[in-house]
């Protein structure tokens, strides 16, 4: 099958969403991507076997594409939609098309003129609760329109800005007011008007912070539609639409509809944006074009979300021509497939399924065909998956820091306001184990386990030469494999990081910063437990694990490690630990929960001078960690240890393999002990999503969670 050659303008947050969707479409082939920050275009072209670049205009010169996707800002459109039509080039740009009116016109005529296949991503169009509402309305019209968009400021600093953004009644509310037009047909006018409120929060912000407007339509029909940013949570998005003896609301995932008999909500079925994809996507192709938002219809929209802020600006009213576009024949829906066995598969193919996170507090499963493995890979079938709950809950509770900023690769800082992650979340997990069920790499036989990471999926194929494959010997229950990719990794480190400490760049073996030490572990999970065991494997003197929950502390006791109540450890170690004088406390703390208090108690069991190994993961601020106390007054060290990097000058000798290694041998030593009583739930992983919305809502005490994919 020859697959359309797509390529994609700006990669940011709206992207990936489209991305997700675009990467299951059998007849697409994501080749190349074009981003100002170079880093962002290349995570995501490494992704696909892509090409990265720094310019649009470098990605048209160098690749030769079928369509492209504009997911810019508003303020940046212009060149990249120039260029595309006069290359002839088909495209898809997200709203809103732009902030200048004029721009926007001219942009249309070209169009217009290269009978250009466009799309705009106005997806409400394609939903199936919108289907309905218009039959509804066909024989009973409405009269009366009430449309809403109250929600919270968007984190990019752009969106703050009017010259950059337009306002939220161009940017976010534009959606209702097109789904209006689709319903119901063309404004006549509009009367707007804005209110402004300082907010320190949002330094430089001028964009309104409320705003409203009235409309009338050709039809008679009048309507308001009212915004707000300043909710610090999505607190209603919508359309209400009242008609004789009949109220519908609109959302983007139900329908309401009143007629005196109740108000039944039924939810929309299927996903609208992968119908608009899938639409543009067979229009390229040259099947019948199907696109229900082309670019002039979407101008129509745009010109009545800028009118709104013009009427604002003059404080009058402003009258609207009607517009001239072409709309065609309104198709039906494209229906997603669901069915759960592969159709139609070609030989050699097969069909993944992938946990992830369809929005806040909503695990699903993603499905896509997968090819056999090229030259020099390997196919895997998923045994057993861990849930690392630090980490993953974070996207279940969206407090994980890329929803809310942006990692910049080549500053190391993160970019407050720009997010790097959105909903859904299609893979997350990092602690498989697996059975190679076909080879074309040497080294690896049919049949061989090996733990590595590659997310909770039912299959993947590997490189070894870039994937981390760890070969599990017969010797090991095939379930401890899950920590030996990674969570063991990441215990081992912390353990190196002491070691470095006593002996910087020449540690002679695991574990020799530790022998004859006294040690605390704070946190009694996963990771804390297996460094308590890695501590007390070592020959650490004492070994004390801390953690406020009592499950957790008899889990401790049931390895054969000592362990107590958080708040008592300090106590503890400063009366029994100590070398006469003001020299008491702990040699070693290793911090593992993600809680400032935790670190703040790490500090105050420490003997002078003593260093805390910090291995947890902060979704937040640190307001109970007091440095000018413990930390200052005794002359503290606190060490980052996380598994991307070992101490310096060790990634030489210790690398991700090696720290694997020495989890392989706590695994001889310990196995059964770590199988009894640190793996408190085995799942089946089809029911994994119903199993995390009730960890999310019954909160059940647990340690290592493991989902069982197949024997």
């Amino acid at each position: 099958m020859d697959k359309t050659r797509i390529g994609f303008i700006g990669v940011g947050g709206i992207a990936h969403r489209h991305l997700d969707i675009l990467a299951g479409f059998d007849d697409v082939a994501l080749v190349a991507f074009a981003d100002l920050d170079l880093g962002r275009a290349s995570e995501a072209a490494s992704r696909f076997g892509a090409k990265a670049f720094a310019s649009h205009q470098a990605m048209l010169d160098a690749e030769a594409l079928d369509a492209v996707y504009i997911c810019i800002p508003p303020f940046a459109h212009g060149d990249a939609e120039r260029e595309l039509i006069q290359r002839g080039v088909p495209f898809f740009v997200e709203k809103p098309i732009t902030l200048d009116l004029a721009l926007a016109e001219e942009l249309a005529t070209m169009i217009a003129r290269a009978k250009l296949i466009t799309a705009v991503g106005y997806h409400w169009r394609y939903l199936d609760t919108v289907e309905e509402a218009r039959r509804l309305l066909v024989e009973n019209p409405a009269q009366l329109l009430s449309g809403y968009w109250l929600d919270q400021t968007p984190p990019p600093q752009w969106w703050w800005k009017i010259d950059r953004s337009g306002g939220q009644m161009i940017e976010q509310t534009t959606h209702i007011i097109d789904l209006a037009r689709y319903l119901i047909g063309e404004v006549t006018d509009v009367y707007g008007r804005v209110g402004f409120k300082d907010r320190s929060e949002f330094p430089g912000l001028d964009v309104p912070a409320v705003a409203t407007a009235t409309m009338t339509f050709e039809s008679g029909v009048i309507a308001n539609f009212s915004s707000t940013c300043l909710l610090g949570w999505n607190h209603r998005v919508g359309l209400n639409i009242f008609a004789d003896r009949l109220a519908i609301e609109l959302t983007d995932h139900d329908i309401m509809v009143d007629v005196g008999a109740g108000r039944p909500v039924r939810q929309a079925e299927g996903d609208p944006v992968w119908r608009e994809d899938r639409d543009f996507v067979d229009a390229v192709r040259g099947q019948e074009n199907h696109i229900r938002c082309a670019y002039s219809d979407a101008l129509a929209t745009h010109r009545i979300a800028l009118a709104v802020a013009a009427s604002a600006r003059q404080d009058e009213p402003v009258r609207l021509d009607p517009p001239v576009f072409e709309r065609r024949p309104m198709a039906p829906l494209v229906h997603q497939s669901r069915k759960d066995e592969p159709q139609g598969l070609q030989p050699g193919h097969r069909r993944i399924r992938s946990l992830g996170i369809e929005r806040e507090g909503k695990a699903f499963f993603l499905e896509y065909e997968e090819g056999p493995p090229p030259e020099g890979h390997i196919r895997l079938e998923t045994l057993y998956s861990g849930f690392s709950a630090g980490t993953e809950l974070t996207f279940m509770k969206n407090t994980n820091p890329y929803f809310h900023s942006r990692f910049d690769g080549e500053r190391g800082v993160f970019v407050e306001g720009e997010a790097d992650l959105h909903y859904p979340v299609p893979f997350l997990g990092y602690m498989e184990v697996a059975r190679v069920s076909e080879t074309r790499a040497a080294g690896f036989a049919n049949g061989d386990i090996v733990a590595t990471t590659f997310a909770h999926k039912s299959g993947h194929t590997a490189d070894p030469c870039h994937d981390v494959l760890v070969p599990l010997s017969n010797d090991i229950d095939p379930m401890l494999g899950v920590f030996v990719a990674q969570m063991g990794p990441i215990a081992a480190n912390g353990i190196l990081h002491a070691d470095s400490e006593a002996f910087g760049s020449s540690v002679p073996y695991l574990g020799a910063g530790i022998e004859g030490r006294n040690v605390v572990v704070l946190g009694a999970g996963t990771v804390g437990l297996m460094t308590a065991l890695f501590a007390q494997k070592s020959g650490a003197s004492n070994v004390i694990v801390g953690d406020p929950s009592e499950f957790r502390q008899n889990r401790a006791h049931d390895l054969g490690l000592g362990a107590m109540e958080e708040e008592l450890v300090w106590q503890h170690v400063k009366a029994r630990w100590h070398n006469g004088g003001r020299d008491r406390g702990a040699d070693v703390v290793f911090q593992t929960r993600a809680q400032a208090t935790s670190l703040h108690t790490a500090l105050k069991a420490l003997r002078p001078q003593g260093t805390v190994i910090d291995l947890a993961f902060y979704q937040g601020g640190a307001q109970a960690l007091r440095l000018g106390e413990e930390f200052h007054h005794n002359g503290l060290n606190i060490r980052c240890a996380q598994i991307n990097r070992v101490p310096r000058g060790l990634g030489a000798l210790w690398d991700r393999c090696r720290l694997a290694g020495e989890t392989v041998g706590l695994m001889r030593s310990h196995g059964s002990a770590i199988r009894d009583h640190m793996i408190t739930h085995v799942v089946p992983f089809d029911d994994a999503p119903q199993f995390l919305a009730d960890l999310i809502t019954n909160r059940p005490e647990f340690l290592q969670i493991v989902f069982k994919v197949q024997e």
